[in-house]
């Protein structure tokens, strides 16, 4: 199987550098962008596996794209909200409008890692199974 596909969008630098090369040291094929524009352009061109999304970006608050990136992508990509924030309120929101997973930071990987990939295998899995119509 080929690695996992992820698209990590972060506008912070060095914090998109960590998650890459964490998780590309954990086998996962990473992109980083830095912008809510360029992971629009990159979405609509590219199937990911998994989407990182800082919720705050210099560009716009992600989250009322989460409901648009989740229609693109089906039930293929898992989304995975990053955000300094802790606030309760805006985590149900994200769910709401399709997100897997919500992760303050700063994101300790020990604890993070295994919802994050259970969340990435399980979309994967739930994908390749047709679907029936009744």
């Amino acid at each position: 199987m080929k690695p996992y596909k992820l698209l990590i969008v972060e506008d912070d630098e060095a914090a998109c550098f960590g998650y890459s090369r964490y998780l590309t040291n954990l086998g996962y094929a990473c992109k980083c962008i830095a912008t809510l524009q360029a992971a629009k352009e990159i979405v609509t061109a590219e199937d990911f596996d998994g989407i990182l999304l800082d919720l705050s970006l210099p560009d716009g608050n992600t989250i009322d794209w989460i409901e648009t990136a989740c229609a693109r992508n089906t039930k293929s990509t898992a989304i995975i909200i990053i955000t300094g924030s802790g606030d309760i309120s805006i985590a149900v929101k994200a769910m709401k409008f399709g997100a897997d997973n919500f992760l303050t930071k700063p994101v300790t990987w020990k604890n993070s890692r295994f919802r994050s990939v259970k969340t990435w295998r399980w979309r994967r899995c739930a994908s390749a199974i047709p679907s029936t119509s009744a």
